[in-house]
């Protein structure tokens, strides 16, 4: 899971105790965006968090992984382009 999408570290116990959570979340959170809510009202509107464990969720966001997201869709853009024939018909 990249890291901007990690709990917070006082989110962790609840987040381990539910397996499918991150799953759960992910559903959550485009249906809340495509509702216009924002993350913290769909996780805690779908009773997945606390509105304080929500807040520490999205509060501010964690960019620790920009760097390696951007590696991976160079690293497969580089890949797209090498399996495309030298010449378009």
């Amino acid at each position: 899971m990249p890291s901007s999408m990690r709990p917070g570290p006082g989110l962790l116990p609840f987040v381990a105790a539910q397996p499918l959570v991150d799953h759960h979340c992910h559903a959550v959170l485009g249906g809340g965006g495509a509702a216009g809510l924002t993350a913290e009202q769909a996780l805690v509107d779908a009773g997945l968090f606390s509105p304080a464990q929500a807040r520490e969720l999205t509060g501010q966001p964690d960019t620790g992984s920009c760097q390696d997201m951007t590696d991976l869709v160079v690293e497969r853009a580089r890949a797209a382009r090498a399996a495309e024939p030298r010449e378009w018909p």
